[in-house]
Formats: C-alpha cells, structure tokens, sequence
C-alpha cells in the first residue's frame, strides 16, 4: 500500500496496542522454548529427621491476620500460599484486604486499649498492593491511614477531625505508613505478564514479603492477551488462569498473596456458602490455599446465636467501640482451608469497622 495509507492504518493503533502486541509474542516465545527452572526434585523423607525436630520449636505457622481466629483456621498467612476473600459490592474487600497488609507490613500501629503507638511485632517487611479500581491517593492511601492510625478514612476524606489530637495521629501514620515500605500500584488494565513483571520488580528491588492483589477480574486485556495462545477462552477459564498464576507467583517468590473476587447471586438463596457462590467458577478453590465468603448476617443466622451474643456482649460490655452494645455485621463463610486443623464450614461473626479496616472477633460456628 501507499505510505499515506501505511500511516493512517498506524494511527488507528495506540502505543499500549503496539507494546502489548510485541509482548504477546514474547509470552509465546517463552511458554514454548524456556524450560522451568522452579521445578525440584527430591526422594520423599530424606533427611526429614531436622524439620520434624524442627516444627517443635518453630511450628509451621504464618504471620498474623486481622481477625485471630481466622489467624488460628488459616494457620496463619503463610508465605509462598494464595488466600482469597470473596464478597459482594460494599462488603468492605478492599478496606479488609489494605487492613491485612498494615498487619504484615506496618512498623506500628495505634493502640485504643493503652492510648498509645505500639510496636508492630507481627511485621514481616515490606509489602505490595495492586490496585486495578480506586485513586491511589485520594481513595486507597486512607484505608491504610485509617487501619494504622485507627482513624476512620471518612474524616481523613472530608479533612475534619474531632480533636487536634486525631489529626496527630494521622500525621504519625503518614510517617509510619512511608517508613513500612508499603508500594502501591495502579494497573486497571492489568495482564498476567504485567503483574508477574511488578512482582518481579518490587521482590527483587525492595523484598517484598506480602501482597494484595485487587482484584480477580476479566478486565478485557486479561483475555485479549490469553486469547492470542487459545482459541476460544470462557470468562471462567480467565479467571481461573489468573489464580492459578497468582498462586504460582506466591510459590515462585516466595510471598504471601491476598486477593478478592466478587460474588455470582448464588449467596442470596443458598442453605451453604460455599465456592458454588464465587464469581468465575468454583473450580478457583481448586488453586487457592484458603478462602472465605464475606457476607452480612442473615436473619436465621442471627435468631440461632442469639445465646451466643448475649454471652459474649455481656462479656465485652466496654470494647474497642465505645459503651453501646454492638452486633456482628459479618460472617465469614470459611469454604477452603488447606492446613488447618479445624476443617472447613467454620462461620466466624465478627465487627467489621469498614472505615478503619480493625475488626473485632465475637465467636464462632459450624
């Protein structure tokens, strides 16, 4: 053709085509030629003797979560392993999930109980959170200030503090939040090539040992670049191939990994929440080490523990939230718990403060 039409055929095209074009024939290039290098072999039970002896003193167990009994089912947030929180619009996935990371990554963290800055024992190093939905600044960055401090993020949003004192509180979570090396990035058009790539880069750059990914989706580039090596790729399929990698990731560089999906409607009539309610399949539990619905209490859920309520308000007339008795406004619905000692179907009830991302554990059923 005419370099006139060469041109306007090349303008209809944006950089991003043309990069992601380059990059979807380095991803067949490497899937077919590159042989794996993390693949290890070793005859079962050699030398095992050191690790059994081992596990006494130091027991296989992860860092600590928000909520402790999660924490105790969980066996912790383990390293190399994929947790996945699944809840509707609103249920609070995003607050929970910036809340995990300040738990894991934050060098301190307000104390109610003392009035005061605590040493933050459970950190473990710095941290990653891959946004794919909010502004970085003006929306997620409160929900960490808002765990940190325990400072609800509206206030910080609207600039407007009950005392000089709360607006202090903020200002020492700016520093701390800085000085935990919590990295943040936005990637609403994500693919599973620029997610490897940003793991890669903070792991090998900063040594990160924890990480957020917000959250699993088909966002269309996912599947545009997946359909170049298949045919014809259902929305399942993509989502499922996004946890698989995830939970490969997490093993490949050594990383504890968190993520969400959302719901599929099946949670508004269903006697058991399980993974038949995920959005994208429930083949996803297949890949994850532990998982958990998030869902408010339903009404027959409320009316059987009422005893168990009353026990526990009578215990903790005075919490964390002030002299008004308060009720759980969620239930996690543990579904998939690959090393925990406690099985599956555990409900816990807990409060969920969505402005701050702290939660408080009330008890817990089958």
């Amino acid at each position: 053709k005419s370099e006139e039409k060469n041109i306007a055929k090349l303008n209809n095209f944006t950089l991003k085509d043309i990069v992601g074009y380059f990059d979807t024939i380095q991803t067949e290039l490497r899937q077919n030629f590159i042989i794996e290098e993390n693949v290890r072999r070793i005859q079962a039970g050699e030398n095992y003797e050191e690790i059994k002896e081992a596990f006494k003193n130091t027991p296989y167990f992860g860092a600590v979560m928000v909520g402790e009994y999660q924490t105790t089912l969980f066996r912790g947030w383990l390293k190399g392993q994929l947790i996945l929180n699944s809840a509707s619009s609103g249920q609070g996935k995003t607050v929970r999930a910036a809340g995990e990371l300040c738990k894991v990554c934050a060098t301190e963290l307000w104390d109610d109980s003392t009035q005061s800055w605590i040493i933050n024992k459970n950190r473990q190093g710095s941290g990653l959170y891959i946004n794919t939905e909010m502004d970085l600044e003006l929306e997620l960055t409160p929900c960490f200030l808002g765990f940190i401090s325990n400072v609800p993020r509206h206030k910080i949003m609207d600039g407007k503090y009950d005392s000089e004192e709360e607006e202090a509180r903020v200002d020492r979570a700016i520093q701390i939040l800085r000085d935990s090396k919590i990295f943040l990035v936005d990637d609403p058009n994500f693919t599973l090539r620029s997610i490897e790539d940003n793991i890669k880069y903070y792991k090998e750059t900063y040594d990160i040992q924890y990480m957020v990914f917000d959250y699993i989706q088909d966002n269309g580039c996912v599947g545009r670049e997946m359909h170049k090596t298949h045919d014809v790729i259902a929305r399942d399929t993509i989502i499922l191939n996004i946890a698989t990698n995830l939970k490969n990731w997490a093993r490949q560089y050594g990383i504890g990994i968190y993520s969400m999906t959302q719901l599929n409607g099946n949670e508004k009539t269903a006697e058991i929440i399980d993974e038949a309610c995920l959005s994208g399949g429930k083949a996803i539990k297949n890949k994850i080490d532990a998982g958990c619905i998030s869902l408010q209490p339903r009404k027959k859920e409320m009316k059987f523990t009422e005893g168990l309520l009353l026990h526990w308000q009578s215990e903790n007339q005075c919490g964390d939230f002030g002299e008004n008795l308060i009720k759980p406004n969620t239930v996690l619905h543990n579904y998939k718990v690959r090393f925990g000692k406690y099985g599956v179907g555990i409900k816990i009830y807990q409060y969920l403060d969505k402005s701050t991302g702290r939660c408080i554990d009330m008890f817990c059923t089958d």
